[in-house]
């Protein structure tokens, strides 16, 4: 995991923040139905879109051996929502840090436990459908763009 691939993956969580935020402003926690407007599918199409970018930028492992530390939110909620979307930015501020630390104290490791764990904790964040998504090697990064 490099500083570059966190940074890449904090820009995709200020965007899933964003889009959660517009449908909490606009729609509350009101579950998805078949008579939702076009905007909250498009917006929930597009935050699964982002979560599935997040996860492919973790190392795959973890996306198979995540863990559960905020809850699962999408057992109770359609949409993932402000507070969670912050606690993800929350955790990918804890990766960058740790790979700074990583990185400003080499010793020749490339490989940190503090690194892995915190990947699984992202993973574990995110709809299993995104992990699924990420897992899938068919279909490109690109291909996973925000519509």
């Amino acid at each position: 995991m490099t500083i570059e691939t966190v940074n890449r993956m904090m820009q995709e969580a200020i965007g899933l923040l964003q889009k959660a935020a517009e449908y909490q402003a606009t729609h509350g926690k009101s579950p998805l139905k078949a008579g939702s407007d076009d905007r909250a599918w498009q917006l929930h199409d597009q935050m699964m879109m982002q979560m599935g970018r997040i996860a492919r930028l973790l190392h795959p492992r973890s996306l198979k051996d995540h863990h559960h530390k905020y809850g699962i939110w999408w057992e109770h909620q359609d949409m993932m929502d402000v507070h969670t979307a912050q606690q993800l930015i929350h955790e990918i501020g804890c990766l960058l840090a740790r790979c700074a630390y990583r990185d400003a104290d080499n010793d020749g490791e490339e490989w940190s436990y503090a690194i892995v764990i915190a990947q699984c904790t992202i993973a574990g964040m995110l709809h299993p459908s995104s992990l699924q998504l990420a897992l899938d090697t068919t279909i490109g990064y690109d291909e996973l763009r925000v519509g």
